[in-house]
């Protein structure tokens, strides 16, 4: 069959199907595919027959032949078995994609299918999904009146010209019909390629059984990192979904600060409750950085940073590095203590680079020590990193023992709303 255009399976959707002798089998219902492949090709062609009672046979794709619209099937009537059922755990095209909602990974958001594109090759093949207006007319069978009538109104409509498809490899399904277990193409360390504010809206375009399933479906460090993404609001309404266990956990991986900010945002019913589940160390961490006030250094600082003793060498200080990459916010910065965990100064990754892999990271360190108290005021502590440019200051007690860091992305999280509100003021009539 040579092979001239695309085809759309709402085309496809009704048309007859005939057996060897020219006999009509029954009608095109849906098609099985493989998911497993780049672009899926068709393994099942699903016919329906009967009119009260509709019966149903499946025929692999091996056995039909395609042409310009006319489907036959090699063998005759007597050989199909009609059944009242379709097979529940084959991908299917018309129960599993069209109305469904999927994720673009492309333009990063939701999107609901119309329609789907397909390669008229043997076996054929998705290519795309149709999100347009049209791809919804055309399976309604309007297409044809539609298109005459904007035709006549507006000759150059968009409408009649702009094609909506979206490519199958961008494409990543998030669920199935609303009585079958959800199914989840969607991997977490694909949504961590989608910046922060695109994942949050897409996030919440998904309704409350997918946004679930798509946090099962990862690991619970990968979970941490997605969910730090999603501003407050959003991850109180995702927590409302998850079970007791599943909130500790993921508390539990997430970087103090975030997790600070929200056991502060909750009732503290609540806080207490996952703080009395959770691993005493990490308790008692998180239950003095809630002591602080959110407009301090101790309120805002996170405890994932690299602290280094000053008796190593500057190899050590690196292979140190390469250990703990997974574990830290920022790993341009490293500060040396003594045995006692006092702050001795501050070191870069780009000193300890440039330096000889004998030497003391005391040679590497910063001559005057920058740091804050754990009751220094934000806005000083932004005074001082715009002083020294820093983008991350060391945070001690009274004792000068280190307590964790605070970064400029901490700070601006603090400030923006601030002076955005102050704008707002300024520009009120």
């Amino acid at each position: 069959m040579k092979v001239t255009q695309f085809t759309y399976f709402a085309d496809w959707m009704g048309m007859p199907v005939f057996d060897r002798n020219n006999k009509i089998l029954g009608r095109v219902f849906d098609l099985f595919i493989n998911t497993q492949e780049t672009y899926p090709p068709v393994t099942t062609l699903v016919i329906q027959r009967g009119r009260l009672r509709h019966v149903y046979a499946e025929i692999p794709w091996s056995e039909v032949t395609s042409t310009e619209g006319l489907f036959r099937i090699k063998n005759a009537l007597s050989h199909l078995n009609f059944k009242p059922t379709i097979n529940t755990e084959a991908f299917r095209v018309r129960r599993d994609i069209l109305d469904q909602q999927v994720v673009d990974l492309h333009n990063h958001k939701v999107i609901r299918v119309n329609d789907v594109h397909m390669l008229p090759v043997t076996p054929p093949r998705i290519v795309h999904v149709d999100i347009g207006t049209r791809g919804l007319i055309r399976r309604l069978g309007w297409e044809n009146i539609v298109d005459r009538l904007i035709h006549l109104i507006k000759p150059q409509a968009a409408y009649l010209r702009d094609e909506h498809l979206v490519s199958w490899k961008y494409v990543k399904t998030v669920s199935t019909d609303p009585l079958q277990p959800i199914q989840m193409d969607l991997t977490a360390r694909q949504l961590e390629s989608i910046p922060p504010a695109d994942l949050g809206d897409l996030i919440m375009d998904l309704d409350v059984r997918q946004r679930v399933a798509l946090f099962r479906t990862a690991d619970v460090q990968q979970r941490a990192r997605l969910f730090e993404r999603l501003d407050f609001e959003q991850q109180e309404q995702l927590l409302e979904h998850l079970n007791t266990r599943e909130a500790v956990d993921l508390l539990s991986k997430m970087s103090a600060d975030e997790a600070v900010d929200l056991l502060g945002g909750m009732a503290s019913e609540q806080s207490r409750q996952l703080l009395a589940l959770m691993e005493s160390s990490r308790a008692r961490r998180l239950s003095q950085l809630l002591g602080y006030e959110d407009d301090e250094a101790g309120g805002l600082m996170t405890t994932e940073y690299l602290e280094v003793p000053e008796t190593y060498a500057v190899y050590q200080a690196l292979d140190l590095v390469k250990d703990k990459i997974p574990q830290l916010v920022t790993i341009y910065y490293l500060y040396v203590v003594n045995e006692s965990k006092k702050l001795i100064g501050s070191t870069t990754l780009r000193s300890l680079i440039g330096a000889s892999p004998r030497d003391s990271v005391m040679q590497t360190i910063f001559p005057k020590p920058v740091f804050v108290y754990t009751h220094t005021p934000i806005k000083e502590v932004a005074f001082l990193m715009e002083k020294y440019k820093v983008s991350a200051l060391p945070v001690v007690n009274k004792e000068k023992i280190l307590q964790g860091i605070i970064t400029v992305d901490d700070v601006l999280h603090h400030v923006i709303p601030i002076a955005w509100r102050r704008r707002s003021r300024k520009t009120q009539p």
